[in-house]
């Protein structure tokens, strides 16, 4: 493991342009930062050697060493200006496509204070507090499944749903038990694939995620009533085909 390592912000910048420089040091003592103008580059013995100019800098000095550990893999965050409670009834739908079947639960949706939706190789699992509901049925790797949870007098159903049969295995199911979701304060969502389109203007929609929207960006757009636009993070691949990508258009544009 390299002991010091930093990075930018940005891959090139204009004169009188910020640039920050982001660094992670796991040596026992401060490292130090200068600015050089690089001549020569190459450290091979038969060439010249690395040669580099010192340029002055207001930044130029010791630093303390911090370790800043980098987290694999991106998500989405959503954080509501205030707690919003889901309705009874109620009903959350996600489309997932599993890949990494490795025996650790991969986050699909999760809220703060409040339920945790995952997949793994055994079935989809909701967690809510001390209490879990989980489907009984198999995931594959690669498959696309459309994940339901629903909401209705006092009691919680998970439904698990296959978009892609295959023959001879049984990987859709359903398992429920009692409890009620209570105040959302912030959502993190994992990737996967938008939902079935809706129009908010026709349902009772809470919020609707359109990953088509703003690609270029870092944002989630919400097109549902309440605006509860979000981000992404660690650069979430966009553009990507969907559940419902046939193959007779080009336009990749449903999930993330």
């Amino acid at each position: 493991m390299v002991p010091l390592i930093g990075y930018l912000d940005r891959f090139s910048a204009r004169p009188g342009e910020r640039i920050a420089v982001k660094v992670s040091s796991q040596l026992d003592r401060p490292y130090r930062a200068d600015l050089v103008r690089i001549i020569h580059a190459d450290a091979n013995p038969a060439g010249p050697g690395i040669k580099l100019e010192d340029v002055p800098a207001a930044f130029t000095g010791t630093y303390p060493s911090r370790f800043q550990p980098v987290h694999l893999g991106s998500c989405g965050v959503v954080t509501p200006a205030n707690p919003l409670a889901l309705p009874d009834p109620c009903t959350i739908v996600v489309r997932v496509q599993p890949w990494l079947l490795d025996g650790r639960p991969q986050t699909v949706l999760a809220i703060e204070s409040g339920p945790a939706l995952s997949v793994g190789a055994e079935g989809a699992r909701l967690e809510m507090g001390d209490s879990r509901v989980q489907v009984a049925t198999p995931m594959l790797k690669g498959r696309w499944y459309e994940l339901r949870v629903i909401a209705a007098d006092g009691r919680v159903r998970l439904r698990q749903i296959t978009l892609q049969h295959s023959w001879g295995i049984a990987d859709s199911g359903e398992a429920e038990r009692r409890g009620t979701f209570g105040a959302l304060a912030a959502i993190l969502a994992g990737v996967h694939d938008r939902a079935k389109p809706i129009e908010p203007d026709k349902a009772k929609c809470l919020a609707w995620w359109d990953f088509s929207a703003e690609i270029s960006t870092d944002r989630i757009i919400d097109r549902g009533p309440q605006g509860l636009h979000g981000h992404v993070r660690n650069l979430s691949m966009r553009a990507v085909r969907g559940s419902r990508w046939t193959g007779e258009e080009t336009q990749h544009s449903a999930n993330i």
